[in-house]
This record gives C-alpha cells, structure tokens and sequence, in this order.
C-alpha cells in the first residue's frame, strides 16, 4: 500500500490486508483452546486483543507524529510502513517459534507434555492432531446456535467498523478544529477499553460466566449511543460516550470468541463456529461507511441509531442465549442425573456439543 500508485492497486493491496484480517483473530482462539482450560482462554484473548487496542491507541500518536515528518515521501506512504513493516517481521518469527499443539510441540519434555495433555482431557480438550473432522464441520453448520452467536458478533463489529472510521471524525465535532489535535483526543477512550476489557474477561475466567459479561458490555456501548444520539451541545459529555462505545466494541471480543469457544464440544466445530463469527458477523463492516454522511454531521442520526439498535439487539440476544444455555445444563443434569464426575472423558469427536456429560458455559 506504500508503494501503490493508483486506486486501483490501493484497493487491490486493502483486499490482501483483509484477507489476513479474516483468518487472523479466530484462529488465534482456536490456537488458545488447543492449549488452555475453558477457563484460561477470555483473559488471554484479552491480551491478544489489548494488542489490537494499543494499536488504537498508538494510532493516534503515530499519526499525530506522521504528520509532522517533512521529506520527500508522503506522510501517508510513512504511516503505511509503519504498520507494515514491523507485522512483515513478526509474521516471519511466528512462521518459525509460535508452537503448534501440546502433542507435537517441539518445546515440551515429556512430562510437561502430560501434564498439559491431562489438563486438557479433564475437559475433554485433548482430541490430539485429528485433522479436519467433517461431522464437526457439518454439525457447526447445521447448529442453530452458531448463527445466533455469529449475529451478536456482527453487532460489536458495527461499532468496531464505526470507531475505526469515524472516531478521529466524532471527536473532531466536540470542538477541537485542529484535526491533528483531535488525533491525540483518541488515545485516552482506547486505553480506558483496555484496562476495562482486561478487568471483565478476568473476572469472567474466574467465575466460567461470558452471556450476563457480554451483555454489561453492551449496555456500557448502549449508553454511549444514546448520548451520542441525544446531545449534541454538551461535549463533555459527548466525550464520556467516546469512552463507552470504545469499551463496547473492544471488552465484547475476547468475551463472544471465549464464549463460542467454550460452547463447542470439538476442535473442528469450535474452527468453523469461530470462522463463521467473522464471515457472517462482517456484515455490518460494509454497511458502517454509508450510515456517516457529511451531510449528517455533527448529529450523525442514521450511524448513531443504528448502532444503538444493533447494541440493543446484541443485549437482547446475549441474555437470552445465556437464559437458554442455563436452562439447557438443567435438563441435562435431570436426564443424566446430575453433572458429570471431574476428569471424566466425553464423547465429544462423534456427538460434539450433544455429547452425555458436555455442559455450557453461561
């Protein structure tokens, strides 16, 4: 993209980035559940997704930056190496040290191997190097459950879309003309998200709860939108809502990735659930760029209310999806008499999440 001349070979360049994009982010979770408990994951996807927040944050600074450099290339040219360079360079070392799975990593002595195999089977995680199981897949597909988390997804990827757009843009209308110092008034809302996401998905982890966490989060997002719709003179409070929007797209993603995760009884299930987190949930990317008109602009009513009705939905849906996997552990507990004993091994390759024994985490 540094180095592209027309518009043609710029957009050419952005569909090879969202390329990357697409598989990037859930197979990172998939990566985390081939190595950790159900509830180890939500804090460490909270560490992996902080990066992607730092970067919001370290965004502004760098631009705010970029623009004072003076030479002969474009300040835009600088800023696209910036990015690129470094992830050019941390791809090469991924390629050659990331490990692959406890039963193949060449990083683990024997008996750190058992040890990591035994945690894992004493939730039935340890499935070892299967390859691709195609009645996971085709279960994945078939389960209604799937498409319903894919949607409340695509609800947090609509802000995510809206931040990413339009931040620097809705704080540039709080009263600050000079646009490079309105790039420095995003930095504070991402590292707030942060701080609130790392808190939520710990206390997540802690209690092997995601629904009544991903719903706070919403709520947090909700609030912003209804203040951004409403007010319009008061800035500071316009401000305040910039923090909670940020918090409401970034603290939901490590919880709905955990929580999809979590829910999927085997590894090729758990890879096409999250797979389809990002291709039925990237949806409302495509819309966010049409629903902020200039035209619009400072109320913005069309973007802002229709994030707010996604935020809504997302609430709806979350609790009840929590209400559902509550009431689903119950009925199993009746029919099977009772939870299952602890290190008892399921059947979760052949009947996946139906398997006797597998219970939700809610």
């Amino acid at each position: 993209m540094a180095g592209a001349h027309s518009y043609a070979s710029l957009i050419v360049c952005r569909l090879f980035v969202g390329l990357g994009e697409s598989l990037f982010s859930q197979s990172v979770a998939l990566h985390y559940s081939l190595w950790y408990k159900k509830d180890e994951i939500a804090k460490r996807l909270a560490f992996f997704i902080g990066a992607g927040v730092t970067a919001g944050a370290f965004g502004g600074l760098i631009a705010f930056g970029v623009q004072h450099v003076t030479g002969s290339i474009s300040t835009w040219r600088i800023l696209f190496l910036i990015e690129g360079v470094p992830s050019l360079v941390l791809a090469i070392c991924v390629f050659f040290f990331l490990p692959s799975r406890p039963d193949m990593s060449k990083y683990l002595n024997e008996e750190e191997r058992l040890i990591c195999l035994a945690r894992l089977n004493s939730e039935s995680l340890g499935e070892g190097g299967l390859g691709i199981d195609w009645r996971g897949v085709r279960h994945a597909f078939a389960d209604w459950k799937t498409y319903v988390m894919a949607i409340i997804y695509s609800c947090l990827n609509l802000t995510l879309s809206s931040l990413g757009g339009f931040l620097p843009t809705i704080i540039a209308t709080l009263g600050y003309s000079n646009a490079r110092v309105s790039q420095l008034f995003t930095v504070p809302p991402y590292a707030v998200a942060l701080v609130v996401m790392m808190l939520l998905t710990s206390v997540s982890d802690r209690m092997r709860r995601r629904g009544i966490f991903v719903a706070i989060v919403f709520i947090i997002n909700t609030i912003g939108w209804i203040i951004l719709l409403a007010v319009v003179k008061n800035q500071h409070a316009r401000y305040f809502a910039c923090f909670c929007i940020t918090v409401g797209g970034y603290a939901a993603i490590p919880l709905m990735m955990s929580w999809t995760a979590n829910n999927t009884g085997s590894q090729s299930q758990r890879a096409v659930a999250l797979g389809m987190l990002n291709t039925l949930g990237q949806y409302t990317g495509i819309v966010s760029p049409f629903i902020f008109p200039t035209s619009q602009k400072p109320t913005w009513h069309v973007g802002f209310g229709l994030n707010l009705a996604f935020s809504l939905l997302a609430i709806i849906l979350s609790l009840g999806m929590t209400t559902y996997y509550h009431m689903e552990n119950k009925r199993r507990d009746r029919v099977e008499g009772g939870p299952p004993a602890k290190g008892v091994v399921l059947d979760v390759i052949n009947q996946h999440d139906l398997a006797p024994g597998f219970r939700y985490l809610v």
